[in-house]
């Protein structure tokens, strides 16, 4: 169990009646759409969970080295095709952290293009050095607000939940430990 101050894995956070609903969810051409997320209003039973969730698919490629704003962290859950081909990397800057203007894309099958950072994620522009690796096999609490990418090495298309947390990552970690909820 990796447990550190950019990932939390919860080996037993129960699954089942949530990929009941996420099953109900993905259309069945979903990985021949560009649209990579889907936005579902789910009402959980611990209080530090938001009142919706996004179903994200990474296909081959990467997201861009980015910060999550307006949000500390979040409960992903790997649903399919999540192993070692699929990683998510963290970052430290090594100088002031700068968001900007990048030419990337979210996948090799998209063309690169301007992605400009808005009030919800900042591309990162700053040197960075690579700090940490994750694989995403448990649900586990993922640091959004550290520079991070995600990358797919292979064809098979990842599918997670990314859930946004109400609390920041340390006080999430707290109430979970303390008050079992």
């Amino acid at each position: 169990m990796i447990r550190n101050q950019y990932v939390y894995e919860l080996p037993n956070f129960n699954t089942v009646e949530l990929f009941e609903f996420v099953n109900k969810k993905i259309p069945q051409d979903w990985s021949t759409q560009d649209n990579d997320k889907i936005v579902c209003p789910y009402t959980s039973n611990h209080s530090w969970l938001g009142d919706t969730f996004n179903i994200y698919q990474l296909k081959q490629g990467s997201w861009p080295i980015h910060v999550d704003l307006g949000r500390s962290c979040s409960l992903n859950i790997p649903f399919k095709h999540c192993d070692e081909t699929k990683v998510t990397r963290f970052y430290k800057p090594k100088t002031q952290l700068q968001y900007g203007t990048i030419h990337d894309s979210f996948s090799n099958k998209m063309p690169k293009v301007k992605l400009a950072s808005n009030d919800k994620i900042g591309f990162v522009t700053s040197e960075l050095e690579l700090d940490f690796e994750h694989v995403l096999k448990v649900p586990t609490l993922i640091r959004n607000d550290i520079p991070h990418d995600v990358v797919n090495y292979n064809e098979d298309i990842r599918i997670i939940i990314s859930w946004t947390c109400k609390k920041d990552f340390r006080k999430v970690i707290n109430e979970i430990l303390y008050t079992n909820n």
